[in-house]
């Protein structure tokens, strides 16, 4: 009887052992950035922009920032939305990560970056020279020693400029 009742143990143990995975699962937050990295590559390796491709990352992007507030990733997926916006002529979205950026991440390290970027987008595709002019002035004066400091200046010089102003400029500067 005993060794009746051992070999059904053994059977009954080696069932539910079987039935364990053999590998831990996903989470959904693993899950959705698996699924972010797969996209990044295939936008990437193209040279021409797939723009499902990239409306569909940017959708991947902020539904990760919508989760996962908290996570690092969060700032970096904000950014990201924000360039690939602002390549595809969403000017106006890449205007509302910066934003978010602006408001919530602080710490961020790209955040200087995200200063100038909401000033140039202003400036080179919305055409609000004055909001343009309100980042590069705070971008110079929070950051004066940034690698980009010089190119803020230099856009504040030059801020509100048509082509044919530009050129007298230049060939009065060139004399």
């Amino acid at each position: 009887m005993k060794i009746k009742t051992i070999v059904i143990l053994c059977f009954v143990f080696l069932a539910l052992y079987s039935c364990k995975p053999s590998k831990k699962e996903l989470t959904e937050q693993e899950k959705l950035r698996n699924e972010i990295v797969n996209s990044e590559t295939e936008l990437y390796k193209s040279e021409e922009i797939d723009i499902d491709l990239a409306y569909g990352i940017i959708e991947k992007y902020i539904e990760f920032v919508n989760k996962y507030p908290s996570d690092t990733l969060a700032s970096d997926y904000l950014f990201k939305a924000a360039e690939i916006s602002m390549n595809i002529g969403e000017s106006e979205d890449a205007i509302v990560f910066l934003t978010r950026i602006e408001n919530n991440y602080k710490k961020y390290s790209n955040y200087p970056a995200c200063i100038f970027l909401k000033a140039f987008i202003f400036e080179n595709y919305i055409g609000d020279v004055e909001m343009a002019q309100k980042y590069y002035t705070l971008f110079v004066k929070d950051y004066p020693n940034h690698v980009l400091a010089k190119d803020a200046e230099s856009a504040l010089l030059f801020l509100g400029m048509n082509d044919q102003q530009l050129l007298e400029l230049f060939s009065v500067m060139n004399k």
